[in-house]
């Protein structure tokens, strides 16, 4: 069913590493690990959602460049946040996957989407 609620987002993404205001040796590693791929075209493989009355967030299982994956360090759940109750951050999104009473669907075969690794600043 639909969700009157949600507005969907106009630009989309999935954050692979989120630095914040910290700056650790571990960080900088992981950071040094996604550098390479910062420009290139990948593949976004999505398993299904999940939707609550603040979020709809697909399920990522992936993120490839030329079939090799692409290292993540997710905070909780790789995942691409597709729309957002007003007031909700896109940061909570996550959310959904641990959510009781969320409605989770997995899709018979997985979707691939196409992107591009991006270094945002926030």
């Amino acid at each position: 069913a639909a969700n009157p609620g949600l507005i969907s987002l106009p630009k989309i993404h999935s954050t692979i590493l989120f630095v914040g205001k910290k700056d650790t040796e571990e960080l900088q590693q992981q950071e040094a690990l996604i550098a390479a791929f910062v420009g290139q075209q990948c593949e976004v493989t999505v398993s299904g959602f999940g939707v609550t009355e603040n979020a709809l967030a697909l399920s990522v299982d992936s993120i490839t460049y030329s079939g090799q994956p692409i290292p993540t360090f997710p905070p909780k759940k790789l995942h691409v946040t597709m729309a957002l109750k007003k007031g909700i951050a896109a940061k909570d999104s996550v959310e959904v996957f641990f959510t009781e009473g969320a409605t989770i669907v997995k899709f018979d075969e997985p979707i691939v989407l196409h992107g591009a690794v991006k270094r945002n600043l926030f």
